[in-house]
């Protein structure tokens, strides 16, 4: 835990009497130790880390390699700051920035636990650079070093947009206190007049930018005595926000993460629907319901096909140059199907319907109360969180070992593994929902359910790909075409999808073979104890 307090400074000949002064209120400094630093901070093109409360930063090292520091974002609004931090070193010796792009060639750590969860098989691309020329002089009383103090000078840039930047400041070291952190910290916001500086750097750079990071990482307000229904309306709304926000960069449809990150928040919404529907009037929401189904279809159609073309091209990669055209007929069949699956969309998004549905879904989730059960006086049901939670998640946990007899054998039929996923995301999305009453224990359980979603979802994916090469090699076409007759019958003569059909099905029987070992994080006893233990105390 690295715990300081940080201030801006207007004045430069204040950065040149701290970096040559030799006391401040009573501690000694140093000798001061200067070095240039160049730091890039790293996201996914959909800013994930960000929304997640995370912040990635890559420096170079002596060595050539990369260290890589992974943050929780600061919560606090004045100068003090404390954050989590995880570091993970990659040995790659002169290498560019793209070593450090897919986290799942980190080494395995903390950091690459905390980040992978939330960018998956995303790649991480620049975000913003802050170069800059550091002092850093030991603060000391009695011979004990007890803080130290950073005089930084330097340029924050994101994008084309770039400004200068000068700060001080103060980091607890060795054996110091909080006593003499705020002390230190006292001389400086008084005697040197300094004012607090409560954004990061990086928050600045990416304001210069015009970027206004995702607040997804924000807390919605839920407390252990929230009554359910108030609980699920402020989800609801904070998840409509996030489909609102990314509504321009769907249409636009050059950042692919965008549909993603709009079609999640469907998902979320129509998963809360289902974990609160005890707690609600469903008449009250029965008017959203159906066109919430209808955007979250339409938006999953489109991205449904994105990712088949993310995976081909990553197929197509590992392939000579000269083969690399042997999909090429396949992906004229995709096209036309991108095509038709957009065009619906944005017919869709442009309607009445959606139109429709946002505002007065939006208005109705304005009203504190709305959609809470009138409910009968004399009957008693569980209507807070901390009353409703704990069966809330024993009942997911349940639905998910109902599984373990059936899909732990060498004939497993596929569709039942489709359905656990399911039930794990359910499980997940209920244990997300509630994060902010949940104790820290708990996030590690919702990764570990992340890890079996993901993998689950891997194999859903290569079965549904297979499905589609099996109906282009029988028919040319994206789905199933039967012939009026069989002289209709056409001939697809494609070796190529025919090999890439034989990857896709070898690689459902590598992720078959996977699945006991992502199974047993979740299924086993050291899980269970974990899970009940966190929602005992809501």
């Amino acid at each position: 835990m690295a715990i300081e307090a940080k201030f801006s400074i207007a004045d430069l000949k204040l950065v040149r009497r701290l970096a040559r002064g030799r006391r401040l209120d009573g501690y000694a400094l140093g000798e001061g130790r200067a070095s240039r630093v160049v730091d890039t901070y790293l996201d996914t093109r959909g800013r994930a880390l960000l929304a997640a409360g995370l912040v990635c930063r890559a420096r170079r090292q002596g060595d050539g390699g990369l260290l890589i520091t992974v943050r929780e974002v600061g919560g606090g609004a004045g100068a003090d700051q404390g954050r989590e931090e995880y570091e993970v070193a990659l040995p790659n010796e002169g290498a560019g920035l793209g070593a450090a792009a897919t986290v799942g060639v980190w080494p395995h750590g903390p950091a690459r636990t905390r980040v992978l969860p939330v960018v998956g098989r995303r790649r991480l691309v620049r975000l913003a650079v802050i170069r800059r020329s550091r002092i850093v002089r030991p603060v000391a009383r009695n011979g004990r070093v007890l803080a130290t103090l950073r005089l930084d000078r330097g340029r924050l840039r994101a994008g084309r947009a770039g400004a200068p930047f000068a700060e001080v400041e103060v980091r607890r070291a060795g054996k110091g206190k909080a006593a003499d952190l705020e002390r230190v910290t006292a001389c400086l916001r008084h005697e040197g007049g300094l004012p607090p500086e409560s954004g990061s750097k990086l928050a600045r750079a990416l304001a210069l930018g015009g970027v206004r990071p995702s607040r997804a990482g924000a807390r919605i307000g839920i407390t252990a005595a929230s009554p359910m229904a108030e609980a699920a309306r402020r989800i609801l709304a904070f998840h409509l926000a996030r489909m609102v926000r990314h509504e321009g960069g769907t249409r636009e449809g050059r950042d692919l993460e965008a549909l993603h990150d709009m079609r999640v928040a469907t998902r979320r919404m129509r998963a809360a629907l289902r974990v609160f529907a005890l707690s609600l009037d469903w008449k009250a929401y029965k008017p959203f319901r159906r066109s919430l189904r209808r955007t979250g279809r339409t938006l999953g159609a489109v991205r449904d096909l994105d990712v088949f073309r993310q995976k081909t091209e990553r197929y197509l990669e590992t392939l000579p140059e000269e083969r690399r055209s042997e999909l090429d007929p396949l992906l004229a069949v995709w096209q036309a199907e991108h095509d038709r699956a957009r065009a619906a969309m944005l017919a869709f998004l442009d309607g009445e319907e959606y139109s429709g549905f946002k505002k007065e879904f939006g208005r109705f989730l304005e009203r504190p109360g709305a959609g809470a059960p009138g409910g009968d006086p004399e009957v008693a049901r569980p209507h807070r969180v901390r009353q409703a939670v704990p069966p809330l998640v024993a009942a997911g946990y349940a639905a998910i070992r109902a599984y373990e007899d059936r899909v732990t054998g060498e004939d497993a039929p596929l569709p039942l593994f489709h359905q656990l996923r399911i039930a794990a995301k359910r499980l997940r999305y209920t244990l997300e929902f509630f994060r902010e009453v949940l104790p820290a224990g708990a996030k590690p359980l919702i990764e570990r359910l992340k890890a079996l979603q993901d993998h689950l979802g891997d194999l859903q994916d290569a079965v549904v790909t297979c499905g589609i090469l099996r109906n282009f090699l029988a028919w040319g076409t994206w789905g199933a075409q039967r012939p009026r007759t069989p002289e209709m019958h056409p001939v697809i003569v494609a070796p190529g999808v025919a090999t890439y059909l034989s990857v896709r099905q070898d690689e459902i029987r590598k992720l078959l073979d996977g699945f006991p070992a992502v199974w047993a994080t979740v299924s086993g006893a050291d899980f269970r104890r974990k899970l009940f233990a966190a929602v005992s105390g809501v």
